[in-house]
């Protein structure tokens, strides 16, 4: 008697890109607050940074009470890596979504995963914990190549990183994939579920 259906994504202003970025770019589109881990996040980019591995970084989001200098002061010497902080207008993060290459999480609470959809939708490699929603967003068939175990983001990261064209083809099709949130095509679902609900009631 119950049928669950996902939120619909805008994605239609989002193309797929398999360029890389030169270095590669790091993309943590979530709310910078304790609930996504971002302490998590930092200490993985500075023991990766520290190993001499190649990257910049962006970060976008919501970060209420955190502003824009706030986040950048807790990286440290590594704020000089940062390429964008703080909340972006709309047109600002589709460019950015376009040049990201990883999109990664440490969340501890996810009801879906809105960030990753669209991330994953213009064609980055997801770093992503095998926890939350995130497993039943992603198809099973790229499971291996998408999620890490317990706490090993900063070993997945790292192989990412140092071997970015072959991840991609890891995760080749996964963006594609995504398109099935396309508000286009959920509303669809949406209206057939009520259609139904209508039917059954008269």
């Amino acid at each position: 008697k119950m049928h669950v259906v996902p939120v619909g994504v805008e994605l239609s202003e989002i193309v797929s890109s398999d360029s890389v970025e030169n270095p590669p770019l790091v993309l943590w589109n979530h709310r910078w607050e304790y609930d996504k881990n971002p302490e998590a996040f930092i200490t993985s980019l500075i023991k990766l940074k520290e190993e001499g591995v190649r990257f910049n970084f962006a970060v976008t989001g919501e970060n209420s009470p955190e502003g824009s200098e706030a986040i950048k002061s807790q990286f440290g010497k590594l704020s000089e890596f940062i390429v964008s902080s703080g909340y972006l207008p709309r047109s600002e993060y589709i460019s950015l979504l376009s040049k990201t290459d990883v999109v990664v999480s440490s969340a501890m609470h996810e009801f879906f995963g809105i960030s990753i959809v669209e991330a994953l939708s213009a064609g980055a490699i997801p770093v992503l914990p095998k926890r939350l929603s995130y497993p039943e967003i992603v198809p099973e068939e790229w499971h291996d190549f998408v999620f890490y175990s317990n706490e090993k983001m900063t070993d997945r990261l790292r192989e990412v990183l140092n071997d970015i064209d072959n991840w991609k083809k890891n995760v080749a099709g996964l963006g594609e994939a995504m398109r099935r949130f396309d508000w286009v095509d959920v509303i669809k679902c949406y209206d057939d579920k009520l259609e139904e609900i209508v039917s059954d009631g008269l």
